[in-house]
């Protein structure tokens, strides 16, 4: 009797874990959603609050420290005396005050981490620094900033993105403070005493008082974007965004808290007011990470649900294992596969489907290597064949070509050249038959084709010249036999012979990731539509043209043995010449 409900189906497991895990679940996370919703809300404003509240406090301690440094040194009478005459009338004498002011405000500057330069502005043109930097090649005095401060007549901060007010550095943000220095002895305005600190100054302070993964941001007094602690490492378009939205906002004066939605991520915003200069510290922490750092409040109340969440963890630890196991191995094994990779076997002990797809899937491998097997031995024997038919194809071509100069020379009654030819002809064959091996070293394929130039060189004795220049450390590779003669042969019958007066063929080789020959003549060349028409018949894989029988030879021996990426390639330009390029895999050993 066939049973109604079967545990070995794998859609009928599913269905039951399902069913009971949807039952157990959707009852607690309802719960736990309506328990801690509002809890999460009101600890994440008060978290921000007290953030800030502390990232503010040391801020301002910071600021306050360098603005009372600037008051001192204002009102220090030994600074004030070389800024109340003229500067001193010899180099010598101006750089001796120089020197004493710089090292004076160099013993004030060390003892304050946060700042990184103190600078003395005189009206008089006197300028004392603390740091080492140089200086920018300006007058200060002309600045916008120097002629705002005095006619204020109280410190004024400046915040820069692109550097200090004074000194050459980097393109880094800088907040710096200007504070006139008033005479003590009289009511003159004697200069400026300009301190900075670099901008990561408040990054450190950032980093010491999150508590939770946020961004801080600096408003200065013109609602103006300077600094951002990066936390979250922005895009420039979320920040310009972030922007866009703090000013929406409208905070005002006061300090607020409110929710902010960017590029769809919603986050907690919270501003708190630095008194001493009216900026404001903008705290964005996304909602995601405050939720995170709510694990406490879930843990109480995982506990109510504790009875339920074993109950379920029971259940489903047994049935996920049953269904998830052989799903693993045969994904894992099928990635594998993917690769190409057939020497593998899904190893999947159970009775349902899964059982039986392993099975299958396992034979199916096992027919799969044999056919790669077997394709594989079936290729190799063709590709052996086919080299060895096209390797045919030559000589006879050669041959017919050779014995017809050799009758030319027999006719003439030149028995010396005849006997020289027959001699080359014997050393070509040789090299030729090569017992049998289709890949022979390099230096054998020059000799080859050097003893078929004497030949034509015989027949064409004052038309043809010929030079070959290969590095020896190229002669002990192994290349395919006779390809570089039938591309000789194309030079002298199709460029040189159609040449008026004498022409000559270079053979040359270059060694790189791969070997290179060029062959180059300076016969009559190609116009472009016929250079494009070789290219065309070299490139579509023509098994044969009367016009270019050998070339296309040579092409396609090339690329049977090494691949596509070899074989020839061909430039010309009529009236000078042609070059063929021949492109080798580097073969060390047959």
């Amino acid at each position: 009797m066939k049973r109604i409900f079967n545990l070995h189906s794998i859609k009928n497991k599913i269905y039951l874990s399902s069913i009971i895990l949807f039952l157990i679940t959707s009852s607690g996370l309802m719960t736990l959603y309506s328990m801690t919703v509002n809890i999460l809300s009101d600890m994440a404003t008060e978290s921000v609050e007290a953030m800030l509240d502390q990232i503010n406090a040391e801020t301002l301690k910071v600021m306050s420290q360098v603005l009372q440094t600037g008051y001192m040194i204002s009102s220090d009478s030994a600074i004030q005396f070389p800024l109340r005459g003229p500067l001193p009338d010899t180099v010598k004498e101006m750089y001796k005050q120089r020197l004493e002011y710089n090292n004076k405000l160099f013993y004030t500057n060390q003892y304050q981490n946060s700042i990184s330069g103190v600078y003395v502005i005189g009206a008089n043109g006197a300028v004392f620094r603390s740091s080492m930097m140089s200086l920018q090649q300006k007058d200060f005095r002309k600045e916008a900033w120097y002629m705002n401060t005095l006619k204020a007549k109280k410190p004024i901060w400046f915040t820069n993105q692109n550097g200090s007010l004074v000194a050459n550095t980097l393109k880094e943000p800088f907040i710096s403070i200007a504070i006139p220095i008033n005479d003590r002895s009289s009511t003159k305005q004697l200069g400026l005493i300009v301190i900075e600190m670099k901008g990561e100054i408040l990054n450190t302070i950032y980093n010491a008082g999150l508590m939770l993964k946020g961004d801080i941001f600096i408003l200065d007094s013109e609602n103006k974007m300077f600094s951002y602690s990066g936390e979250k490492d922005f895009s420039e378009n979320n920040l310009a965004d972030i922007n866009q939205s703090i000013h929406q906002l409208d905070f005002g004066a006061e300090d607020n808290t409110q929710d902010m939605k960017i590029s769809g991520e919603e986050y907690l915003i919270s501003t708190m007011t630095i008194a001493l200069n009216n900026w404001k510290i903008v705290g964005i922490i996304p909602y995601s990470e405050i939720y995170s750092k709510t694990a406490s409040i879930q843990n109480s109340i995982i506990i109510v649900l504790f009875l339920f969440i074993f109950i379920m963890l029971l259940f489903m630890f047994r049935s996920s294992n049953m269904i998830s196991k052989p799903i693993y191995k045969l994904s894992k094994t099928m990635k594998i596969v993917e690769s190409g990779d057939f020497n593998i076997k899904v190893e999947v002990e159970s009775n349902d489907e899964f059982g039986d797809l392993a099975k299958s899937f396992n034979h199916m491998l096992k027919k799969i290597r044999l056919l790669n097997e077997e394709e594989h031995d079936n290729q190799k024997k063709l590709r052996i064949a086919e080299l060895k038919a096209l390797q045919s194809q030559i000589n006879p071509h050669f041959l017919y070509n050779t014995l017809d100069s050799v009758g030319w020379m027999a006719r003439l009654n030149k028995i010396d050249k005849v006997e020289e030819m027959l001699d080359s002809l014997s050393t070509y064959f040789r090299i030729s038959l090569s017992k049998g091996s289709d890949l022979i070293p390099i230096k054998d394929e020059l000799t080859h084709v050097e003893k078929y130039l004497s030949i034509q060189k015989i027949r064409y004795e004052k038309k043809l010249n010929y030079t070959i220049d290969v590095k020896d450390e190229i002669l002990e590779y192994k290349t395919i036999k006779m390809i570089l003669q039938p591309l000789v042969e194309n030079s002298i019958y199709h460029g040189i012979k159609e040449k008026e007066g004498p022409g000559e063929i270079r053979i040359s080789a270059t060694i790189g990731e791969n070997i290179v020959f060029c062959v180059e003549d300076t016969g009559i060349g190609m116009t472009k539509d016929k250079l494009d028409e070789l290219r065309e018949m070299i490139a579509s894989g023509k098994d044969y043209n009367p016009n270019a029988y050998g070339v296309i030879n040579v092409h396609k021996r090339i690329q049977v043995l090494f691949g596509g990426e070899y074989g020839l390639r061909y430039e010309s330009e009529y009236g000078k010449g042609t070059r063929v390029f021949v492109t080798l895999s580097k073969i060390n050993e047959v």
